[in-house]
């Protein structure tokens, strides 16, 4: 029997193979250095090539501020044939969990997309149905919630330790930056799947390039930067990719209610009549394949 799903399940699917993309990056499979001998360069003399550039990897390191924990409201756009908007709050305990509650009418959740170590779950409350698959059917356990953390708060990630730190500053490659202080940076260790790339502004990332070993490129565009609480953040998140024969958009707005360190809890909670299909079968459903 085949399985028509809605609007709504359309949208939750698409979020969470979104992140998925942006997830990828985070695998410790098969790491291995560049074989250009003129770009290994390992511990602290890796950064006797841009130490003493007005930005670089230690600069946007110090730049950050230490945090528990992230909550802010906003909307989620998703764009195919037509888009599809929905306002949003997003919470995220460091380490732990991140969730995205749907709330398209008066604050009422009506769906939920919750990752966290083990799963990832995306809750449709208004068909009472939900998908949970373990994180490592799709990305690396451990490091992939770290990596879409990193993102989420539009911060340069490590291929290997996930968290961006002064410590594993020292290991990305950055060039000069220009008259604009525009610059690039990357991480010296990449995988055998793809290369992760960011187009640095002053110490903020602009853009996330992803190269596939195919020569596939996946863009994740940041904008909007907004100081809070002493930290710069994007609050314009946007990834644009192709699925299938689906030319897919997927924009995170940041608009009120930023909050940093308030000690809050996320848990999951799934409908016990709530009935589960896999991220396959939606996916099969919404491409016909």
């Amino acid at each position: 029997m085949k399985h028509t799903f809605t609007n709504n399940r359309f949208l939750y699917a698409f979020l969470c193979l979104s992140l998925s993309i942006l997830c990828s990056c985070s695998s410790k499979k098969n790491i291995v250095v560049t074989d250009s001998p003129s770009t290994i360069i390992s511990g602290n003399n890796h950064t006797q090539s841009w130490s003493n550039n007005r930005y670089n990897p230690i600069t946007v390191a110090e730049a950050f501020n230490e945090w528990t924990d992230f909550s802010v409201n906003g909307k989620i756009h998703l764009t195919s044939s037509s888009t599809m908007s929905s306002s949003m709050l997003l919470k995220m305990v460091r380490g732990k969990s991140i969730s995205i509650s749907l709330r398209p009418m008066l604050g009422i959740e009506v769906g939920k997309l919750y990752i966290d170590n083990e799963n990832v779950t995306i809750i449709d409350k208004v068909h009472n149905i939900y998908v949970q698959e373990s994180i490592e059917k799709y990305f690396e356990k451990g490091t992939a919630l770290i990596t879409l953390q990193n993102l989420l708060l539009s911060r340069p990630f490590d291929a290997i330790d996930g968290y961006f730190t002064i410590e594993n500053a020292f290991s990305f490659e950055a060039t000069a930056p220009d008259n604009n202080d525009s610059w690039m940076m990357s991480p010296a260790n990449n995988n055998l799947v793809f290369k992760s790339e960011f187009e640095m502004i002053a110490n903020n990332v602009k853009r996330l390039i992803i190269t596939t070993i195919g020569g596939s490129k996946y863009f994740v565009d940041f904008n909007l930067f907004k100081n809070v609480s002493g930290s710069v953040l994007a609050t314009n998140i946007e990834s644009k990719f192709n699925i299938g024969a689906n030319n897919i958009s997927i924009k995170l707005e940041y608009t009120k209610s930023f909050r940093w360190n308030n000690y809050i809890s996320d848990e999951l909670k799934i409908p016990n009549d709530a009935k589960r299909y896999s991220l396959d079968q939606i996916i099969k459903s919404i491409t016909g394949k």
